[in-house]
């Protein structure tokens, strides 16, 4: 689940066989990349930005003021934070 909000911080908030993994891991760097590389997607398809212009979307631009729960489920886990 994801929400954007007016603030200027990130918040996300991991979980791992329903064990809270708040140092993140390689679910959160995976989601952290989809979720630039599809907005930067959307945003050359729909010609948002013009193709001449020097402003280039990073990932910090896209998660400003990102409040996100991300859950996934693996057979053989391996943490190496507890």
């Amino acid at each position: 689940a994801l929400q954007y909000n007016s603030t200027y911080s990130e918040q996300v908030f991991s979980f791992v066989n329903n064990i809270n993994t708040r140092e993140g891991g390689t679910h959160v760097s995976g989601f952290r990349t989809a979720l630039t590389r599809a907005i930067v997607k959307f945003i050359e398809e729909n010609n948002l930005i013009p193709k001449n212009s020097k402003i280039s979307i990073t990932g910090d631009d896209v998660r400003e003021g990102l409040t996100s729960v991300i859950s996934v489920k693996v057979p053989n886990p391996q943490f190496e934070g507890q």
